[in-house]
């Protein structure tokens, strides 16, 4: 991973994301001085064309900062469990009458 990381410096980072490579210098320090920690996504990124790519990015980094599963991280339950179309209806909670 650190062979990965090293090529991708910030100034080629800056270059990619528009982001000052002074900006993304001083949010890696701030992140990594404050671990671990929850990145909350929102409306902000969710309704992105690249969403998906957007809170992909945001658990990767909270893996590589140890922030998974951790007090004080992100809590991953796993998948949700599936209900079913007569659990929904809960028919069987009406009355007869």
């Amino acid at each position: 991973m650190a062979e990965r990381v090293e090529q991708y410096p910030p100034e080629k980072v800056a270059k990619i994301t528009w982001i000052s490579a002074e900006k993304i210098i001083e949010i890696a320090r701030f992140l990594a001085q404050n671990r671990p920690c929850i990145i909350v996504n929102g409306m902000e990124l969710e309704q992105q064309r690249n969403a998906i790519c957007g809170i992909h990015a945001k658990f990767i980094l909270s893996m590589l900062m140890g922030s998974i599963d951790v007090p004080g991280g992100e809590y991953l339950p796993g998948p949700a469990k599936c209900v079913n179309e007569a659990e929904m209806e809960c028919s069987d909670r009406l009355s007869p009458k």
